[in-house]
């Protein structure tokens, strides 16, 4: 893990702005926090340009996510991502199904990252939708190859 602050009270190198380094947001309160969920940077950053490259589009909609989720998913920043994954994570952690539900921060937006997406460009290359099926499998591990169950951007 890079920099498991809430995880493990640590210290390290990170790409997601925000929680980090000994520095936890005041609008975090860890006095009701249930479950903290550890989360790689790649992952996150994986599932960024998945979200927000036209390659990915086809690739996302061949996989069942509706056109409506495709359009919204460009909302989510690196930040909002982590969260999303986070849920995923607690969600399969209690075992949960469709008549449970999470609620949690989308936090930021694609519009703070572009140059991360320039960066990922240079260090990873163009995207391909050979890039797709690995991105998509860190939401979907443990669900089959399908969008998870109740996955939506409002």
């Amino acid at each position: 893990m890079q920099c498991p602050t809430l995880y493990l009270n640590g210290w390290g190198e990170h790409r997601i702005e925000g929680i980090g380094d000994k520095h936890i947001p005041w609008i975090h309160n860890v006095r009701n926090t249930d479950m903290v969920a550890a989360i790689d940077d790649e992952q996150c950053m994986s599932l960024l340009r998945l979200f927000n490259d036209a390659e990915g589009t086809p690739f996302l909609e061949k996989s069942g996510v509706s056109s409506e989720i495709i359009e919204k998913l460009s909302l989510l920043g690196i930040s909002g991502i982590c969260n999303l994954v986070a849920a995923i994570k607690v969600a399969k952690f209690y075992e949960m199904n469709d008549r449970d539900m999470i609620f949690l921060p989308m936090t930021d937006s694609i519009d703070m990252y572009g140059s991360r997406i320039e960066e990922l460009t240079c260090a990873h290359g163009k995207y391909t939708p050979r890039d797709s099926g690995p991105s998509l499998l860190t939401l979907s591990r443990g669900h089959g190859h399908r969008w998870p169950q109740g996955a939506g951007v409002l």
